[in-house]
Formats: C-alpha cells, sequence, structure tokens
C-alpha cells in the first residue's frame, strides 16, 4: 500500500474525526466583536485536553500535505472547518494548501472573514497564489471605504498588506514571501493603494509594512507617480473668543468639542484661548489625581515602586517639551503640553506583589482594570529616540510617523505580556489628539474622563464587579470634579 494511503487510513480511524472533536464554532471578526475573549478560547482549551492524541493527528497531516495526497483532501477539509483543537485545524490548512486542488483552495478561500490568524491568511495566500494577477481585483473590496470604517472588517485589510511584509527575520535581515515582492513589482496598484493608506489611523502600520518590502528608490520612484493630494484646508473660525468663559460655566465637553473640531490651531489669539481652557482643565484634571491618589494610598494599594504614583512637573518640564517637539518638527497637542504643565506624571500601576485582603475584595481583579498612568514629558524621549534611530535605518515613509509612547497597555500594567504601549502621534497643532492603541479609540481628553468616571481605571465598564468592589470604586469617585 502506498505511504500517502495508509496515511490517510491511519487519519481516518483516529478519534479527531469523530463526532465529539468536530463541531467547532468559527467566530467571524464581526462576531468576535460581540463575545468575551473567555468565550471564544474555552472550547479550544478543553477540546486539547480531551483529545491527549492531538499531536499524531497533526503529524499524519502534515505527511499528506508534503504528499500532496489529493484523496485526503474530503477529510482535511473537514478538520479545517470543524475540529475543535486549535493546532490540529491549522495543519489541515497548510496540508490543504501545499496539495492545492481546485476543492481546496476553495475550502481556505471560504475562511477569508473568520476571525483567526491561520483561516484569514491562508485564503488570502490562497487567492494570490491561484490567480496573481487577479487577487487585487478580488481582494479590493475589503479596502472599499465602508470596509475600512467597518471594524469587522477593518482586520482582514489589515492582514492583506502584511502578507506582503517580511515574513520572517534573522541575522541576516528581513525575509519576503517568495510571491509577494513578485507580486508588487507586478500588478502596481498594491503600491498605489500602501501609498494612499500609509497615514491611516488603523491601517497605516499595515499600509507601511508593504511599501518595507520596496527599496528606498522604488518608494521614492512611488511617491512621485502617486503624489499626495493636497492638503484640506481647515475651516477658518470667526466666532467669539469666549471658549475659557463658557468652560468655567460648565460648557465642559462642548468647549471641548468645538476647539478640537477647529483642527490645527496656529499660533494667535484663538490658539491662546485653547490653551487657557487646556490649562483650567488641567487644574480640574490635577485636583481629582491628588484626590484618588490620596484615597488609593489610604486603602492600602500597592502601587507599583518603579515610580511614585504621582510626580507633579518639575522645573525642567518646559524644556522636556521643547526637546521632543524639535526631534519631531512640530508642537505637542495643547492637551498633552498642559497635562505634563499643570499635572505632570501618573502612576497608578499595581506591584506585582499579591494583596493578601484587597478593600475591594479578592474576586476582583483590580489590576486588570488599566489603572491610569501617563509618563512626563521627559520619561517619553526615549520613545523619540527610539524613532529618530528607525529614520535612519528606513525610509521615512516605511518609519512612519513619531507615535510618543505615554503608557503601557493594560495587560503590562497587570504585569503579564501584552500589546502595544498607549500614546499619541506628533507633531499635532490641534487641541488634542487620539490615544493611540487604547482599545475605546477616544481622544486624550475624553479617555481622561473615562478614567475618572471609573475612579482610575479605564477598564471597570468591561469587568464584573462584586458589591464590595462598586462600593470601593464608587468612594474612589465620589468627590471628582468634572472637566
Amino acid at each position: 500500500m502506498p505511504e500517502s494511503e495508509s496515511l490517510l487510513r491511519e487519519l481516518l480511524a483516529h478519534p479527531i474525526l469523530g463526532e465529539t472533536a468536530l463541531g467547532r464554532r468559527r467566530w467571524t471578526y464581526r462576531e468576535l466583536a460581540q463575545i468575551q475573549k473567555e468565550e471564544r478560547y474555552k472550547d479550544g482549551i478543553a477540546a486539547v485536553q480531551e483529545f491527549p492524541t492531538w499531536q499524531k493527528a497533526c503529524d499524519l497531516i502534515r505527511k499528506l500535505g508534503m504528499l500532496k495526497h489529493g484523496a485526503a483532501v474530503p477529510a482535511l477539509v473537514r478538520l479545517w472547518e470543524g475540529c475543535r483543537v486549535q493546532p490540529v485545524w491549522s495543519q489541515a490548512g497548510y496540508a490543504l494548501f501545499h496539495i492545492g486542488t481546485s476543492e481546496a483552495h476553495a475550502a481556505l478561500r471560504r475562511s477569508i472573514e473568520l476571525a483567526d490568524h491561520p483561516a484569514t491568511f491562508l485564503a488570502i495566500q490562497s487567492i494570490i497564489v491561484c490567480d496573481l494577477l487577479a487577487a487585487f481585483d478580488s481582494l479590493r473590496c475589503y479596502f472599499e471605504p465602508d470596509a475600512l470604517e467597518d471594524p469587522a472588517m477593518r482586520p482582514i485589510a489589515q492582514e492583506i498588506f502584511r502578507f506582503f511584509g517580511p515574513a520572517t527575520w534573522s541575522n541576516k535581515g528581513p525575509g519576503w514571501h517568495p510571491l509577494s515582492t513578485t507580486l508588487l513589482r507586478d500588478d502596481p496598484r498594491w503600491v498605489e493603494l500602501a501609498l494612499h493608506l500609509r497615514r491611516d489611523r488603523k491601517l497605516g502600520w499595515s499600509a507601511r509594512h508593504l511599501l518595507s518590502t520596496l527599496t528606498r528608490e522604488e518608494i521614492d520612484a512611488a511617491l512621485l507617480r502617486w503624489p499626495d493630494p493636497p492638503a484640506p484646508q481647515p475651516p477658518v473660525y470667526q466666532g467669539p473668543l469666549n471658549f475659557l468663559a463658557r468652560y468655567e460655566a460648565g460648557e465642559y465637553e462642548a468647549v471641548w468639542r468645538e476647539l478640537s473640531a477647529l483642527g490645527p490651531l496656529e499660533d494667535g489669539p484663538l490658539r491662546r484661548e485653547a490653551e487657557a481652557v487646556a490649562e483650567a482643565t488641567m487644574y480640574r484634571v490635577r485636583s481629582n489625581v491628588d484626590l484618588v491618589t490620596e484615597q488609593l494610598t489610604e486603602a492600602g494599594y500597592p502601587f507599583d515602586s518603579f515610580a511614585p504614583p504621582w510626580t507633579p512637573p518639575t522645573e525642567d518640564v518646559e524644556q522636556d517639551i521643547r526637546k521632543i517637539e524639535t526631534a519631531s518638527g512640530g508642537p505637542v497637542p495643547i492637551s498633552l503640553r498642559a497635562f505634563w504643565k499643570t499635572v505632570g506624571e501618573v502612576h497608578w500601576k499595581h506591584t506585582e506583589e499579591p494583596f493578601e485582603d484587597p478593600p475591594w475584595g479578592k474576586d476582583f481583579l483590580l489590576e486588570e482594570a488599566d489603572p491610569l498612568c501617563i509618563t512626563s514629558a521627559g520619561n517619553s524621549y526615549w520613545s523619540v529616540e527610539a524613532w529618530l534611530t528607525g529614520l535612519e535605518r528606513r525610509h521615512p515613509e516605511v518609519e512612519g510617523p513619531l507615535l510618543l509612547e505615554l503608557a503601557a497597555d493594560y495587560l503590562h500594567k497587570a504585569n503579564v505580556s501584552g500589546g502595544a504601549p498607549y500614546g499619541m502621534i506628533l507633531p499635532n497643532r490641534c487641541m488634542d489628539g487620539m490615544f493611540e492603541q487604547e482599545e475605546h479609540d477616544l481622544p486624550f481628553i475624553d479617555y481622561l474622563r473615562l478614567c475618572f468616571r471609573c475612579g482610575g481605571f479605564s477598564r471597570i465598564g468591561d469587568m464584573k464587579m462584586s458589591e464590595k468592589a462598586r462600593q470601593f470604586i464608587d468612594r474612589l469617585r465620589r468627590d471628582l470634579v468634572p472637566f
């Protein structure tokens, strides 16, 4: 009996193809947004424990793929689309790709909108391999304006761009998928699309990932071929300069919304008015920081020893800000400048040491609730230095704009491995800027408002709280002032 047939017979007899191993729920990106992460992974973890011989199944699948055994495709499709054990269905997908029949590729392409990296990646790779020059037309629907605005569709566009960038890294430098460089040179529409989206807030990093495949000369030539359109002119404000008076009268959010909508603010009376509003705002923020810091200290909250929970501005703050602005080529947002000059630095991160009897209860993991942390201008400069080093090594359009890092993400704050840090893109002449890479996707001032509505912990709204925990958070936010 040929080896391939023997392997297939052994796979068909394996319990991984039994009814209890199949029936996996396949989440689309849209469905994923509606469920808790724990619910998504719960069954997969249980399945790995339920089928201890899954590694044997993976080995059989891998060998069938290497042998390109077409008769195995129906069984592999069942595993790809239904197996509850993640390593098994992932291995089945790669085997289907290597076998490469029309049935195998059809199964892979059906998975493009599933919220699993192997599913989306293999679907994209299948579409490109099957017809290199038709790939752009097949995938361009994910780059239409409506799709890019849809959080359930945007991850697919990100994965498409990532397919083209470096796939591996070693001491010899980056390595690319063999098809990616060929496709970019045969169909320049991909480069044009990446240039168009390279500064997009959500897709910019992925678009620049594609551009990193090109040489400096190729990027310069592409910029000449597809120049940026003229920047839209900001609206000219001709109304009264009464923003500070309105703010002090209690129109906190309305004033910030109107000033933020004006776009870049040049030097002059309007900018000075905006700066006065920001200063008045941050004095109120400082009052809240002082109060919450005091209450957390009295409650015995175990602050991390890396930095004090609150450090008011130092006398060098203006010099530190100018140093950042000189390096980035322009000003920081008015909101951030006012925070640094009025509030300083906040560091409410929880220590790594366990707290035996927390006043919020043992069942409530306050350290995972994303405590407010904003670094000072002086302590933020290291990310400027890293960006400047990147500009020396890469084309500016690949390195991208400066993301000034201001805080670790909530997982790093909880002392576990996490994601990208929070920050703001510079330069920025506006009243405010987005607090980038934070899950609520808010401008900086609105992120601060969210934090204080939650007693200083922005993820409280996503967590289940006992009555004891709720009372503790209510005490933290009881006397805070609006801003």
